[in-house]
């Protein structure tokens, strides 16, 4: 069970600095290739091999544009870009990701973009900055220096020192920064909590703290991933691990945004979690081959092929997700207010 003075202690800190507002946003996988060999994602090139990617690649502009429009015309002003790695030429790699920031500020002139890719040069995040982007959200997936190697097979990503300084190269470059555990990668949450606090001390608060929950891959149909690939992770988190950790990472980083993650199911995350988090995805776009191209996913759990996205979607309709949450939690669409 979730101790009760834990919990009381977490959303006092929560209300104190958020009130009740709870923060929606986007999730969109412009670019889905990756070069980096990681044995838990969707996007790996581990799994590449084996036949069981199914990613499109690249998202087609006009798509792009299409949702972009759809997302803003629901209210959404709040966009998180996620990119994989590459380890061939991080200039083009960065040349394009400034292409698809420039996009959606066009689309959302006054919006707040959120880059996801944590293995950029300095030089690179400050093209990024100049393109319009606002903050970039990394993932250090795993703090032990013996799992992360464990976990981080080849590419930019096994480097894990470069990873532990990303922070200090973002901020930089003049934008906002988050980071994330994936949890479940190790059965010793706590001991991972532990150090990614102490991790936090020394490179600088987070303007984001993001927790999302690693669950099950889904593979593509007729597919197999290696043999110590996660699959299945060491550790499921349940709903009452998480909402344990969010209230831990909560009274951690009291005036941080603490992001809830809907891999878990929304009645869940939006009824419960968003007492303690001030953030959640509202809608997630996968890139997968099996995410349809000229409309939005529909309300309900949504597995795509070859991705780590297993997720429960509520759909992009912020009234619908309004209903889901207490009556004292009140659902916003924007982030510079």
């Amino acid at each position: 069970m979730v101790d009760s003075t834990t919990l009381a202690d977490a959303r006092r800190v929560r209300r104190q600095h958020f009130g009740g507002d709870f923060r929606l946003h986007s999730v969109i996988y412009p670019i889905d290739y990756c070069t980096s060999g990681c044995t838990y994602c969707g996007l790996s090139t581990l799994l590449a091999r084996e036949g069981a990617h199914g990613v499109r690649g690249a998202m087609r502009p006009a798509t792009f544009d299409w949702l972009m429009r759809r997302l803003t015309d629901a209210g959404y002003h709040v966009h998180e870009l996620v990119f994989g790695t590459v380890a061939d030429d991080q200039a083009r790699l960065t040349s394009r990701i400034a292409r698809w920031v420039e996009s959606a500020r066009r689309h959302d002139p006054d919006g707040y973009l959120i880059v996801n890719c944590d293995t950029l040069r300095p030089q690179d995040y400050r093209v990024l900055r100049s393109a319009g982007a606002d903050a970039v959200w990394t993932f250090m997936e795993v703090m032990s220096p013996d799992v992360y190697r464990a976990k981080h097979r080849s590419g930019l990503k096994a480097d894990r020192e470069q990873r532990l300084e990303a922070p200090l190269r973002m901020r930089e470059a003049g934008l906002a920064v988050g980071n994330a555990l994936l949890w479940g990668l190790t059965e010793d949450w706590q001991g991972e909590l532990d150090q990614f606090v102490a991790w936090s001390g020394q490179v600088g608060g987070f303007d984001f703290v993001a927790t999302p929950v690693q669950q099950r891959l889904t593979l593509s149909p007729g597919s197999a991933a290696p043999d110590y690939f996660d699959v299945t992770p060491p550790l499921t988190v349940d709903p009452e691990l998480y909402l344990t950790i969010c209230c831990e990472l909560r009274l951690a980083f009291p005036t941080a945004r603490l992001v809830a993650n809907t891999r878990l199911d929304p009645t869940f995350v939006y009824g419960q979690v968003s007492a303690v988090n001030d953030m959640c995805n509202g809608y997630v776009w996968t890139g997968s081959r099996s995410h349809p191209e000229r409309e939005l996913a529909q309300d309900g759990h949504v597995r795509h092929d070859g991705t780590q996205m297993d997720f429960h979607n509520p759909g992009a309709d912020p009234e619908a997700i309004q209903r889901l949450c207490p009556q004292d939690i009140t659902v916003r669409l924007d982030l510079r207010a």
